[in-house]
């Protein structure tokens, strides 16, 4: 609408005034070069250590942003696992207890998390390697291999 009115109106650069609203204070183009040099003077006087925190300054602060966020991360992570509800560890007469009264109380599960297997090799006097021996001989039995047959393929 603006642009409307900017062409239905005759204006001509002829007609407009050739007054310059700017005006620079009197001087300051002559004071200009030695205002100059005294910043520059100025800047260069900062010393070593200044200029170096300068330069460091963002390093710092990203280091701290990352070791703040861990530290988050860390607390929250430690919160989260400390604080899971229903999480209890029962103790064996608290779990002989519950599968007396309510065998159907636990699942298969529950009972592979709760009877470790050391516990179990340790009950029954057997090792984990043991086992395996008497896995491995009773399959060489079952399948009627001779230790002799064996011992002549390898």
């Amino acid at each position: 609408m603006a642009m409307k009115k900017i062409r239905n109106s005759d204006i001509k650069l002829s007609d407009l005034q050739k007054d310059n609203p700017f005006s620079v204070p009197d001087g300051y183009f002559d004071t200009f070069p030695e205002r100059l040099m005294r910043q520059v003077v100025k800047e260069k006087t900062t010393s070593f250590s200044q200029r170096m925190f300068q330069l460091v300054r963002p390093q710092f602060a990203l280091a701290g942003g990352l070791l703040l966020f861990a530290l988050i991360g860390y607390v929250g992570f430690s919160f989260l696992l400390d604080h899971q509800p229903g999480k209890q560890v029962l103790t064996s007469t608290e779990i002989n207890s519950v599968l007396e009264t309510d065998p159907a109380f636990i699942d298969e599960y529950t009972l592979i998390d709760v009877v470790d297997e050391d516990q179990i090799n340790s009950e029954t006097g057997e090792s984990n390697e043991d086992a395996y021996d008497d896995q491995v001989a009773d399959y060489l039995m079952d399948h009627d291999i001779e230790m002799t047959t064996l011992i002549e393929q390898l």
